[in-house]
């Protein structure tokens, strides 16, 4: 009778603890075809994710982790003291997906990076805005040197202020030191033979010139103790210009070393593409690349523009030399070519389109959860602590591109 009682006690608990539902169990990551709106109760939260680093990613460590879902976690706290919810479940589903049922009430939110576009708007609403992106350009590195962009290197360093002063300074120093030379050398056998004064001051000048740019060093030319020190104040003078010279030179060509040009929208067309399903970006090479459609297709035509589930396929495509370019978000791409996973990759920082970022809300709710998600969101980011909270994903310095 007692192992009877025990045995219907223990399969009671089973399914009290089955059908209960607590903000951490329904905190557990579900599939789109394993839950539906009506088998979840009213006060309870679907909330749509994909993988989509460094905003949601999931590890076998820290499972279901990122910006987003750390930032969703401190305002459901926020939901769930106020009483407007009871918990919530995440559900995974693809974009596509996501924003059909958005658009049906059979999610309640997605948090994972949604682009704010007017044609989102009309189908569902969208958050406040809470991070700041752009559809940009990843392509594989290359070892060649790109001349253009080593150029253009040097020329924005030559086009510094404090450069163009110093060589101004080093114009004004040549001309003091051909008079000098010329003071030195107005009585020595070693004086310039020339006919006329401008061609004397000329090869004075280029005397000048020659030593104080590392190109002479030191010589019997001048006989006096004066015209000497003179001397060897231009070789050290000469020395510091050279290495000045040399190391603008060689960091120019080091920095364009795998730089093949920055890629512009008109230019798209000329490369195999790959992009995310149903994403803003598909729409934006669509748009710019005549009679093109993107596809999952895997044919031996290789499409222009080829989609697929996430980035990080998109990223592993590139990797693989299946295709030439990834056209995509800034923020999620710099943030994967950091990692060792894609080989040598470079993110264009310049952007071809801004994309802010917000959370997909369902019409459906008659509650007012999205202005209270809309006042998390704000009280948040006006907070001291949020470039410190936004660095600790994307990394320190530049959170934005330009």
């Amino acid at each position: 009778m007692w192992l009877r009682f025990c045995v219907l006690l223990l399969a009671g608990s089973v399914v009290y603890f089955a059908f209960t539902t607590t903000p951490v169990e329904a905190a557990k990551l579900k599939l789109c075809s394993d839950i539906t709106r009506s088998a979840v109760a009213s006060d309870q939260i679907l909330v749509g994710v994909r993988d989509a680093p460094p905003f949601v990613e999931t590890d076998d460590i820290r499972g279901l982790h990122g910006l987003s879902i750390d930032l969703w976690e401190s305002i459901a706290m926020d939901l769930t003291d106020s009483g407007l919810i009871s918990g919530y479940a995440y559900v995974e589903c693809p974009l596509g997906e996501q924003i059909d049922r958005l658009e049906d009430g059979s999610l309640d939110i997605v948090i994972s990076p949604l682009t704010v576009t007017s044609e989102r708007l009309a189908r569902f609403d969208m958050s406040h805005q809470y991070a700041s992106s752009g559809l940009t350009v990843a392509r594989r590195r290359t070892e060649a040197i790109n001349y253009t962009a080593a150029a253009e290197i040097l020329k924005s360093a030559l086009s510094h202020n404090r450069l163009i002063a110093i060589a101004l300074g080093f114009a004004a120093l040549n001309l003091f030191l051909a008079a000098v030379i010329r003071h030195h050398w107005v009585n020595s056998e070693h004086a310039p033979r020339a006919s006329g004064k401008f061609s004397a001051f000329m090869q004075y000048g280029f005397e000048a010139g020659t030593r104080t740019t590392g190109l002479r060093g030191i010589s019997d030319k001048f006989e006096t103790m004066g015209g000497r020190l003179i001397e060897l104040f231009m070789i050290v003078i000469g020395t510091a210009i050279s290495a000045l010279l040399v190391s603008l030179i060689t960091t120019s060509f080091v920095g364009s070393m795998g730089q093949s040009g920055d890629v512009d929208a008109q230019d798209l067309g000329a490369y195999r593409i790959g992009t995310l399903a149903d994403s803003t970006a598909m729409r934006f090479v669509e748009r710019q690349v005549d009679d093109t459609e993107c596809t999952a297709t895997q044919s031996s035509s290789e499409p222009a523009c080829r989609t697929v589930r996430s980035w990080q396929d998109a990223m592993s495509l590139l990797a693989d030399g299946e295709v030439d370019l990834v056209v995509g978000d800034w923020l999620q791409l710099s943030y994967l070519a950091r990692s060792d996973l894609y080989g040598e990759v470079d993110v264009q920082s310049k952007v071809m389109m801004n994309e802010p970022y917000g959370w997909g809300l369902s019409r459906d709710r008659d509650d007012n959860i999205g202005l209270e998600i809309d006042r998390g969101i704000v009280q948040r980011l006006r907070s001291p602590e949020w470039r410190s909270f936004v660095e600790r994903y994307l990394g320190d310095g530049s959170i934005s591109p330009e």
